[in-house]
């Protein structure tokens, strides 16, 4: 047996993944001993350790947002020459951030180092809307998100907020955010009152697309006066 170890940290631009994939030879196997990972408290900002990356049998052994975890693992994994053993450092915020893990463990065959690793970097789009402008008195306005999400998409939307801007008859106004998973029957996913105030709220939640669910905001003035109500989202595709 031989000790094996790795580590990459590395600064990761705004929207962007790092991958860092080691595909472990046929007739070896590696004991992951302990691994590592230092991220942030930022939801949008992730690393994870994943085994047979892309693969039919895909495993997270780890995922954190934390700022640090370092725990054992004691996990056996047998290498084909295709499975990856990936370090995947996810960064959806619209910040740069340095990320990255390490970990050590041994091998069963061989006395040599790690076969050389596969670096890439894959760009994600945002799924962004704003919605600016009054609703007449007693009236309920609805905002679909452009078309149905595509098939084989998956839309991850991080934050929903709204805002009631002017004194209006201080009769509350309601903001939401609704999902339709056959894109006709609305569910309400997120929704709140407001009074001459805003609000904004964590979400984080994933919609897989098949060409037919959809996502909209929907504002409705409760007020027998007209009201600017203003909404938000922000997401990206994964």
């Amino acid at each position: 047996m031989s000790t094996i170890s790795d580590a990459r940290f590395v600064e990761v631009v705004g929207l962007t993944i790092s991958l860092h994939d080691l595909v472990i030879p046929n007739g070896e196997t590696w004991e992951i001993q302990r691994i590592s990972a230092e991220a942030s408290y930022d939801s949008n900002v992730s690393v994870l350790f994943v085994w047979d990356r892309g693969g039919a049998s895909e495993e997270i052994l780890l995922a954190t947002h934390a700022s640090f975890v370092d725990f054992r693992l004691n996990r056996q994994l047998v290498g084909n020459g295709i499975k990856k053993f990936a370090l995947i450092s996810q960064n959806l915020s619209s910040s740069r951030v340095v990320i990255g893990g390490s970990w050590n463990g041994i091998k069963s065959v061989g006395t040599g180092g790690l076969p050389g690793a596969t670096n890439s970097t894959v760009t994600k789009t945002r799924v962004d809307k704003v919605i600016d402008s009054n609703v007449a008195a007693s009236t309920t306005d609805f905002n679909e998100l452009g078309t149905p999400i595509p098939s084989g998409e998956t839309w991850r939307v991080h934050k929903f907020g709204g805002a009631d801007i002017g004194a209006g008859d201080a009769k509350a106004a309601e903001v939401g955010f609704q999902f339709a998973n056959d894109g006709v029957t609305w569910v309400t996913i997120r929704s709140f009152g407001l009074v001459s105030g805003s609000f904004e709220s964590t979400l984080d939640r994933e919609f897989v697309g098949d060409g037919v669910r959809k996502l909209r905001v929907v504002r409705r003035n409760n007020s027998l006066l007209s009201k600017k109500l203003v909404a938000w989202l922000s997401g990206t595709k994964i």
